[in-house]
């Protein structure tokens, strides 16, 4: 139905790739340069690894493990697994809406962080749940937080990873999907040993410390910050050019320009981080200029 809508003329689609590169192109290559590259951006790897402790110890609760838990935890039948299921996907769904419509105005990174922690706070409840009905309203939240994440991270990897790397970039993030084998498979002998309570805990509170982990670590990795403008123009002298009236356009230009004085403690702060090779413009501004 959606390319039935598409009214858009047809388009012939460069891969934007050298004759070199076409001679040596090969899935084995892109997965190997994909690896390498995500491995050495610390972004991508933060991101990466979050696709991979999700699908390990989120996803399993809510979707491969929910028929056990409606039929011998909350002993409903198939109407009540119905019930569950569809309140974390419409959980979801709405969590998807709010975020289209508000998340330009978001710190998407922060968000995901902080609905992943939220997510796996919300299982750890969810493993308490004494009836189907107490944990309905739980999945709908989870559901929420699952969506805030995880649209907010495709995001944000699409946002990362550059033009060139995109398409290796998402493929080494679909392979993060292969944790979610392990989860189910490590969690059938784990009930077995420690019941669903335990199992569900187990998998939440190893949620919540890796990720906790994975933030704390990507914020390490962040350049830091240098606590005000290092930058100033009070000596600057600006030329408008012979065409625009020589130096009478310039005196008048210099004379409007407005002057400021770079934060000594941050121009300290510079001079030392440029010297060990620390500091890098990259033009992501947070307020605007």
């Amino acid at each position: 139905l959606l390319m039935l809508g598409d009214t858009a003329p047809l388009r012939h689609i460069s891969l934007a790739m050298t004759p070199e590169e076409a001679a040596g192109k090969s899935p084995w290559r892109d997965l190997k340069e994909g690896l390498a590259y995500t491995w050495n951006t610390p972004v991508l790897l933060a991101l990466v690894s979050l696709a991979f402790l999700t699908n390990l110890s989120a996803f399993p609760l809510t979707n491969g493990l929910m028929p056990y838990v409606a039929k011998n935890i909350y002993m409903v039948g198939q109407t009540g697994l119905g019930f569950l299921v569809a309140s974390f996907a419409g959980g979801a769904l709405l969590g998807s809406i709010i975020l289209s419509n508000v998340g330009t105005r978001t710190r998407l990174t922060r968000l995901m962080m902080v609905s992943s922690v939220i997510w796996y706070a919300l299982l750890l409840l969810f493993a308490q749940m004494p009836t189907a009905a107490s944990a309905l309203p739980i999945l709908i939240l989870g559901g929420i937080a699952q969506s805030f994440s995880m649209v907010s991270l495709q995001i944000v990897i699409l946002r990362e990873c550059g033009e060139r790397f995109r398409g290796r970039v998402m493929g080494v993030r679909m392979m993060a999907i292969y944790s979610l084998p392990i989860g189910l498979l490590a969690a059938g002998p784990l009930i077995d040993w420690i019941g669903w309570h335990g199992t569900a805990s187990f998998y939440a509170t190893v949620g919540l410390a890796f990720t906790t982990l994975i933030a704390l670590r990507w914020r390490a990795a962040q350049p830091a910050a240098l606590g005000g403008s290092a930058y100033r123009n009070v000596h600057t002298t600006y030329t408008a050019g012979l065409a625009a009236g020589g130096a009478a356009a310039d005196a008048a230009l210099n004379a409007a320009v407005r002057r400021y004085g770079a934060d000594p403690a941050a121009l300290q702060r510079l001079l030392r981080s440029d010297a060990s090779g620390g500091f890098t413009t990259t033009g992501a501004l947070s307020a605007p200029l």
